[in-house]
């Protein structure tokens, strides 16, 4: 909810996408790495290494994320706010997955 907030506020003044987008989820990122690791995966030990695994996986992610963005936008002609949901949703599933496998495995 956090992150659509904040797009919505970036939309409004008149950001591109890509940029807002982008912006949004790093600061999403960046508080989800602590709530996973303390209450989704309950994770302990080694955060730093976790850490610089988390950041590689989701900027990977967010790369792939902004490509579908701009794929769906500029060349299928995609109304933007539908492409960022279906990024959104690419983004929870696909983050979820990796970060459970890579990130948080005990």
């Amino acid at each position: 909810l956090f992150t659509l907030g904040l797009m919505y506020l970036l939309y409004l003044e008149g950001y591109h996408y890509i940029f807002y987008t982008a912006f949004s989820y790093c600061i999403a990122f960046l508080f989800s790495y602590f709530l996973n690791l303390l209450f989704t995966f309950k994770s302990e030990g080694a955060y730093l290494k976790r850490f610089f695994y988390f950041i590689l996986v989701n900027l990977l992610n967010l790369f792939i994320v902004e490509l579908l963005q701009v794929g769906l936008i500029e060349l299928v002609n995609i109304k933007n706010y539908i492409a960022i949901s279906i990024g959104l949703i690419w983004y929870a599933l696909f983050g979820f997955i990796m970060n459970q496998k890579f990130v948080y495995s005990k």
